[in-house]
């Protein structure tokens, strides 16, 4: 009698779950939002009853995958809800169709729904089981960096392509071999040249995940071709910039690492910061040089910080080229022009107040009294 109850109740759960999963597609937006709602609910605290079995796995997956195309956003919010779910009790088959379905979506999907599809692959690479690492790295690197690569790829398709990626080496970059590491190596670090910032910034943060999973000879690789891209770029471009800041990055992710390409790193460093004492050399004091400046001293900061043992011989000049800059405002002299300015503007009207009222009492007119 009881195996007959629970085997009652168990087809009355499974035939609930069935019926949600047809209202998800119905045509009232607020019956698919109540069905999907309804359905996180039920997989987020299942009953003893409720045996899913790898079709019904399937069938879920297929719904909520639907979902993320809904041209409601309650519906598409909550089915990236639901998503957060299903991933940590599916199977390795199913978490490799989401992946395969939403790497496709962010590629080629709706621009106006990039936002929603990469927040769904984010919850999957955040809370997707350490078991499934391996597959899941391997899965989605090679359809992230096809999007990097792509050079008819968008920019907003290349910025998340670049934002997961650095999830993904953050999570599971010490799964991946040595030659994937590679591959994402030489696909981010051409990024760097981009003609947008965004993306720039985007890969500098990439290849930041990046350094802290990489063998010490794939960090030596990618210091050298950045240090080799700084010496041979104009040294206020906006590249030289973004090739500094990545290596300030590479240094606060990696720390210590980082201490044996001191003796090249530094000098370079110092020679783009400028001397203090040439104040007569203009070309040391626009906005580009002070922009160069200010992208060099938070990297000395963290050699100082990280590095202090192999920073030592270079020490003594960091010291002297940091208390030189500590005087110079660049902002200082603009200033004093300005407040000049309005000192002799405020003496030449009160000159003005001063002839006006001389006049009039010459005049034998009353002098006015001040409001």
């Amino acid at each position: 009698v009881f195996k007959k109850i629970m085997s009652s109740k168990g087809q009355a759960t499974l035939a609930s779950l069935n019926s949600l999963l047809e209202k998800t597609s119905n045509w009232d937006k607020d019956e698919r939002y109540m069905a999907t709602n309804d359905l996180c609910a039920l997989l987020s605290n299942p009953p003893p009853t409720l045996k899913i079995d790898d079709y019904m796995e399937q069938k879920i997956c297929t719904a909520i995958l639907k979902q993320l195309d809904d041209q409601s956003n309650d519906v598409q919010s909550v089915a990236v809800k639901c998503l957060a779910i299903i991933i940590k009790k599916v199977k390795i088959a199913q978490i490799g169709e989401i992946c395969k379905k939403l790497s496709s979506l962010i590629l080629d999907g709706k621009d106006a729904l990039r936002d929603i599809y990469s927040i769904g692959l984010k919850t999957l690479i955040a809370d997707v089981p350490d078991s499934m690492g391996p597959s899941v790295i391997e899965m989605l690197s090679t359809r992230l960096l096809g999007g990097i690569l792509n050079t008819a790829s968008s920019e907003e398709v290349k910025r998340e392509c670049l934002d997961i990626t650095a999830d993904l080496l953050r999570r599971f970059g010490h799964l991946a071999n040595e030659q994937r590491q590679g591959e994402i190596l030489s696909a981010v670090i051409k990024q760097l040249q981009h003609d947008k910032p965004v993306i720039r910034k985007k890969a500098a943060h990439c290849l930041g995940s990046l350094a802290v999973v990489s063998s010490d000879a794939l960090l030596h690789s990618m210091v050298h071709t950045l240090l080799g891209q700084i010496e041979s770029s104009s040294a206020t471009s906006a590249s030289t910039r973004t090739l500094i800041q990545t290596i300030g990055t590479v240094s606060r992710t990696v720390g210590f690492r980082l201490g044996k390409h001191l003796p090249r790193i530094v000098p370079l460093f110092l020679q783009h910061c400028g001397s203090p004492s040439s104040s007569q050399d203009e070309s040391q004091y626009n906005d580009a040089s002070n922009e160069l400046r200010e992208s060099c001293f938070p990297g000395l900061e963290s050699f100082v910080a990280r590095c202090p043992r192999e920073v030592a011989p270079f020490l003594q000049s960091i010291v002297q080229v940091a208390v030189g800059f500590v005087a110079y405002d660049p902002n200082f002299a603009g200033d004093e022009d300005e407040v000049d300015g309005d000192e002799k503007e405020d003496e030449g009207e009160e000159m003005e107040v001063e002839e006006q009222e001389d006049d009039e009492a010459e005049d034998g007119r009353p002098e006015r009294l001040p409001r």
